[in-house]
């Protein structure tokens, strides 16, 4: 069952506009089905992505002494506290 959708209207640069155009059609989708999507992976998708970075990214960090102890958000988040 398809969840009730609210009608908007966005205002895009051509450039955009042909873009999500031209990715609509090579994925056999429509418009407003793309853009649904690529909403989706970027507000929900990627938000729990930066809450709880994957274990692999901490991988070696041990071997670098010029994390030793310093700089761990930087290593971590991609940022400084």
């Amino acid at each position: 069952m398809m969840p009730t959708l609210h009608r908007t209207q966005v205002l895009l640069e051509p450039r955009h506009y042909q873009a999500l155009k031209r990715l609509a059609r090579e994925e056999g989708l429509s418009l407003s089905a793309l853009l649904r999507q690529i909403l989706e992976e970027h507000l929900f998708q990627q938000q729990g992505k930066e809450q709880h970075p994957p274990l692999s990214t901490l991988a070696g960090l041990g071997r670098d002494p010029s994390l030793a102890g310093r700089d761990h958000d930087q290593a971590l988040y991609g940022h400084k506290a």
